[in-house]
């Protein structure tokens, strides 16, 4: 429980300087060390990952595995949808919203149908895949930038797995993995606020 205290404490501390999600772009080269840090740089994205690696932890069977294969394959859409210039209105609340529902999952170690966790991870990655590619300049880079981040995505991701292992461990039951989720529903909540 203070190891979960902690990083609350810590992530509240860092939101108003992380609070802007998608940070450094611009004219920069777009390659793939910023397709790595990019998921990095935005709290909202990392906290989402964690979140569904935490999550898919607390599911049975194959909802194990394929909750963050699914996010992973929807970021990989939304990031087409922006490439071919296709509008996805709200997508800062959806991103924020994502981050929310994810941390209230987590916190409620909430099972569900298989198909019901894959298809509301995959609708808020698609959020996530736009933003990687929405503000992006034009840039003959793109493609090792979108290995870059789809390679980080799935990394955090496992992250977050082998976090709930983790947690597991230092406590007989889920409570650290629930705290966590409580403190991401709360960023989530304080990126709704501020999109």
């Amino acid at each position: 429980m203070i190891l979960a205290t902690v990083l609350v404490g810590a992530a509240a501390v860092m939101l108003p300087a992380l609070a802007q999600a998608h940070p450094g772009h611009g004219a920069h080269e777009v390659g793939f060390m910023a397709g790595i840090l990019h998921p990095l740089t935005g709290l909202d994205h990392l906290l989402a990952l964690l979140g569904v690696g935490l999550w898919s932890q607390q599911q049975q069977g194959a909802a194990r595995v394929w909750m963050p294969v699914s996010f992973a394959a929807a970021i990989l859409g939304g990031a087409a949808l922006a490439g071919f210039g296709v509008a996805l209105p709200g997508m800062e609340l959806g991103i924020a919203a994502s981050v929310l529902i994810l941390g209230l999952l987590v916190a409620s170690a909430r099972a569900l149908p298989l198909s019901w966790a894959v298809s509301l991870g995959a609708f808020f990655a698609v959020f996530h895949g736009y933003a990687h590619i929405a503000e992006l300049p034009t840039t003959s880079a793109l493609t090792s930038y979108v290995v870059g981040f789809m390679t980080m995505s799935v990394l955090a991701m496992a992250g977050g797995a082998a976090l709930a292992g983790v947690f597991e461990r230092l406590a007989s039951r889920d409570y650290i993995a629930r705290a966590a989720g409580v403190g991401i529903a709360a960023a989530g909540a304080f990126f709704a606020i501020a999109a």
